[in-house]
């Protein structure tokens, strides 16, 4: 799984989990991580998931169908706070058969709190088995879950015990025979798979009579990597942390185009002068010759030069610096904290998702044609790792 935020998902009991590469460790309350960058997984209590047909292959009007829908099955009106989500399942020469996931409650406010990179619903961060239904547990509910090829599909709570009662087999049978009907399934369901959970042998032997076909039993696999919802529709105003950085980020490149607008026009008054100042030396010493060193006013203007000469070096902007160094950082991988330019060294810190993504930056620093040739780039330390796996760290850039 490649992952460069942890996932937050829940388990089959009332805790939860936070996965990266790996289980990270085990969470009793999302409310212990506030402050940490995440994707959100939401329980099928608060979020479910069902097939629509799109009468289009227009991507950029799907949502606008897609509300259509809901608002004439009463899912959402126009006073409504609506929060869905979509995924493309497969194209038809009709339209576009599309997976939505729907927000059916108001989440806890912990939950909306928290620094949310990104919602979604907790199913579709896990390989299915094409072909087969999956039951497994959810927050002390039984769940059943049917994919197309593999892909999420549809989800519905079958009890909130958790067990496999009697009516479990033809909650299963009325879900896929609706979902047949309806031309949303590819295949026929020939088997079931029940994830996890400890279910007992009778209970599975007991499905299977009632459903007459196979039904077998298997640990949960791991987790996928994080796939980000398409539109970001899950978040709401309050934890859209990507709104609020964009925002922000605007707001930061008004005011940097401000500052360097107000440090051009300073630099062309120095490159101005400096101007001067070369043609009156060339000046001098034609007219000098070779006693044009012994001229006070020669010698004045030549170490005036030399002494402001590296102000109108491009390579030595604050501003050309912090471009060429954006430009080199390790997408979604790397946040400076901290630029210290000086015309002897260049210092960054910042925090990185690992301490792999440091070493790529630091790699990248030092082939970078500007910004080598100026600078030789090195660790001040090792990076400082945290507990999450993420690393702090300070590079130097040393004059060469």
């Amino acid at each position: 799984m490649i992952s460069r935020n942890p996932v937050l998902l829940p388990t089959a009991q009332n805790d939860w989990e936070l996965w990266a590469t790996t289980r990270l460790r085990r969470v009793d309350d999302p409310a212990a991580l506030n402050g940490q960058p995440l994707h959100f997984a939401l329980p099928l209590d608060y979020c479910r998931s069902f097939p629509l047909f799109l009468p289009s292959k227009d991507r950029k009007i799907f949502k606008d169908l897609i509300y259509a829908q809901l608002e004439r099955r009463h899912l959402v009106s126009p006073t409504s706070n609506a929060r869905f989500d979509f995924e493309p399942i497969e194209r038809t020469p009709e339209g576009t058969l599309v997976r939505v996931d729907f927000v059916n409650r108001e989440l806890p406010q912990t939950w909306e709190d928290k620094k949310a990179l990104s919602y979604a619903t907790s199913l579709r961060y896990y390989p299915f088995p094409a072909g087969k239904a999956v039951v497994l547990r959810e927050r002390g509910r039984l769940v059943l879950v049917i994919n197309r090829g593999g892909k999420l599909l549809y989800s519905s709570i079958l009890n909130q015990t958790g067990e496999v009662d009697d009516r479990v087999a033809s909650e299963i049978q009325a879900a896929v025979m609706s979902l047949s009907a309806r031309g949303f399934l590819k295949a026929p369901v020939d088997a079931v798979e029940l994830w996890g959970g400890a279910f007992s042998p009778d209970a599975v032997e007991k499905l299977r009579a009632a459903l007459e076909i196979e039904v077998t039993y298997r640990e949960p696999p791991q987790p996928e990597g994080v796939r980000r919802p398409p539109n970001g529709a899950l978040l709401p105003a309050s934890a859209d942390v990507g709104a609020k950085k964009r925002r922000q980020m605007l707001y930061v490149v008004l005011g940097v185009l401000f500052l360097a607008v107000i440090y051009v026009l300073v630099l062309k008054q120095f490159r101005d002068r400096l101007t001067d100042l070369q043609a009156k030396i060339d000046a001098q010493e034609e007219n000098l010759g070779t006693n044009s060193a012994n001229s006070a006013d020669h010698a004045a203007a030549r170490t005036r030069w030399r002494a402001m000469a590296n102000a109108i070096d491009p390579q030595r902007y604050p501003m050309v610096q912090l471009n060429a160094i954006s430009q080199v950082m390790p997408p979604d991988g790397v946040v400076l904290s901290s630029f210290e330019t000086k015309i002897s060294e260049v210092k960054l810190q910042g925090k990185a998702n690992s301490a792999k993504a440091v070493f790529d930056f630091l790699e990248n620093l030092n082939v970078h044609p500007h910004l080598s040739a100026v600078y030789h780039w090195s660790r001040k330390k090792e990076p400082n790792l945290d507990d999450d796996g993420t690393a702090h760290f300070e590079l130097i850039g040393k004059l060469k």
